[in-house]
């Protein structure tokens, strides 16, 4: 694994709350659907 760059590091350490936000939207919400519909179908 190579070593990151001044920028990478800071836009790490710095975060991006929306894209984290996004990400976490985005694979919970499928999680969150499915299992209102195996819930909703017992």
């Amino acid at each position: 694994m190579r070593e990151l760059t001044a920028t990478e590091r800071r836009e790490v350490d710095g975060g991006h709350p929306m894209l984290v936000v996004w990400v976490v939207y985005t694979i919970t919400m499928p999680v969150f659907a499915a299992g209102v519909a195996v819930g909703a179908s017992e």
